[in-house]
């Protein structure tokens, strides 16, 4: 399966992501702290520094694409993996 398309854009994408945060990160007051999780009753109750907070999705995106492109060379059933490469593009796409 050729995932190196799929990965290229999904480090573009987390590239873009990064330079958001970085961007937003410089908009806000010095010290801010954002939420990063949430309870049951939707409340608060983590909170990171900012830098980190924006960034957290931008690593994430490039984790996933990641490991979205070394899945497919380390399937020890290779010749099944073409017949599910359609699902597999579709699942990349639908996590980035």
């Amino acid at each position: 399966m050729k995932v190196w398309r799929y990965l290229v854009v999904s480090l573009v994408v987390a590239a873009l992501m990064g330079v958001f945060a970085f961007h937003t990160a410089g908009l806000l007051p010095e010290g801010a702290q954002l939420p990063t999780h949430f309870d049951g009753a939707g409340r608060a109750d983590r909170y990171a520094n900012a830098l980190y907070a924006l960034l957290m999705p931008a690593g994430l995106v490039a984790g996933l694409g990641l490991v979205g492109a070394i899945g497919p060379a380390i399937e020890p059933l290779q010749e099944k993996l073409e017949g599910l490469a359609h699902l597999l593009r579709v699942v990349w796409i639908g996590m980035l």
